[in-house]
């Protein structure tokens, strides 16, 4: 059995052994998993977005984790700092249980991608309907870090008036 999971490192400027590195990984419940030479304590979240190319076509995705005291201060903090965050997602290989009400083993095999991301806006996700009753799950919008220029500056969308004309014919060499 194959499986793939995202362990996570919020980088600040400020990390020392009074604010150490904070390293979470969502798959293994109430342990801390040594990976690379680090210790990768649980949280539970997920990322919307393909990690591996960076997110959409403007190279954004989301971190989103269950709306609790805990969540909300990580990711506010990570946003309000903004910190960059190294997502690797990891190959993971399991062993079946050894009877039906037990779990299966998982070991780290490698890490297929790493990817490292500006943390750009904190909120909370849209509802979902029919469970209006329960809290939204916090969210964390990353983004790629060479698309700002400055924190609160957009990305430039270049038009024809700000170029000129493109060229209808003739080649193209760098």
């Amino acid at each position: 059995m194959l499986t793939v999971a995202h362990y996570i490192e919020f980088l600040s400027a400020t990390a020392t052994a009074l604010n150490p590195r904070q390293l979470f990984q969502p798959f293994f419940p109430a342990e801390t998993r040594s990976y690379g030479g680090a210790n990768y304590q649980f949280a539970p979240f997920s990322i919307a977005g393909d990690v591996s190319t960076g997110g959409s076509d403007s190279g954004e995705f989301e971190l989103i984790a269950p709306a609790n005291a805990i969540s909300a201060a990580t990711l506010w903090q990570a946003s309000e700092g903004r910190y960059f965050i190294r997502i690797l997602t990891v190959l993971l290989a399991g062993t079946p249980p050894a009877n039906e009400t037990g779990y299966p083993t998982w070991t780290e095999l490698s890490t297929l991608s790493s990817t490292i991301c500006v943390c750009d806006s904190f909120g909370y996700a849209d509802e979902v309907p029919g469970e209006e009753d329960k809290f939204a799950p916090v969210t964390l919008r990353l983004a790629n870090p060479l698309n700002f220029v400055a924190g609160t500056a957009p990305t430039r969308r270049l038009t024809a008036a700000q170029v000129g004309p493109l060229p209808s014919s003739g080649g193209i060499t760098f």
